[in-house]
């Protein structure tokens, strides 16, 4: 009678355990299962909605961060004119912080060249006006844009200094009367005589 007491527990949980093993090994664990399927049929990748929303999301940021980005990369190269037109304004009237006289001490008049007044001519490697260094007069140059300090400028270095950030060159005014210098950059949009104008205005 023990035995067959024995021999029905151990059938009755043989007949609950199997359904169970069967279950965890067919297609993968059983408790996994259920989350790889959608809609009765097993899942490989995304759905054509949700591919449609990480678009969506993309272009929302998009729209959002170009600007910023934009933005940015105005303000860099607004920041690099201003500091280049510093540079061309201490070349040209001396710069106190550093003992650096400027053009207009040693030459006693404002930059030109064959044509007018013009910056070109702080990047002059000659001129023939020697400098006198008791009288502290005469040529002394390039006041500017030696970047390999080699004694000479070539032509690189000149457009480098003599152009803005967006690679359009400054306008050079000058008005004896007053004696001012106006220095101009077109600004971001290369336009003349726009908001995004950059001047710079100087007395020698």
């Amino acid at each position: 009678m023990a035995t067959l007491g024995k021999q029905c527990d151990k059938r009755s949980l043989t007949g609950f355990i199997k359904p169970l093993l069967k279950l965890n090994v067919q297609k993968g664990a059983g408790f996994i299962q259920p989350f790889l399927k959608l809609n009765g049929r097993e899942r490989n990748g995304f759905t054509l909605i949700e591919l449609v929303m990480v678009i969506v999301l993309i272009g929302i940021l998009m729209v959002f961060l170009i600007p910023k980005a934009k933005n940015i990369y105005e303000n860099t190269y607004v920041s690099l004119t201003k500091s280049e037109m510093s540079e061309i304004v201490k070349a040209i009237i001396g710069d106190a912080d550093t003992a650096h006289q400027g053009f207009i001490t040693h030459m006693k008049r404002p930059p030109k060249d064959s044509v007018g007044y013009e910056i070109t001519e702080l990047c002059s490697d000659v001129d023939s006006v020697g400098f006198n260094h008791i009288t502290q007069t005469g040529w002394d140059g390039p006041y500017i844009a030696d970047m390999d300090n080699d004694g000479t400028v070539d032509a690189d270095e000149e457009t480098a200094i003599l152009n803005d950030s967006w690679d359009n060159a400054y306008d050079y005014s000058l008005n004896t009367g007053t004696r001012t210098i106006t220095i101009t950059s077109n600004g971001p949009d290369g336009t003349a005589s726009t908001a995004d104008d950059i001047i710079v205005t100087f007395t020698y």
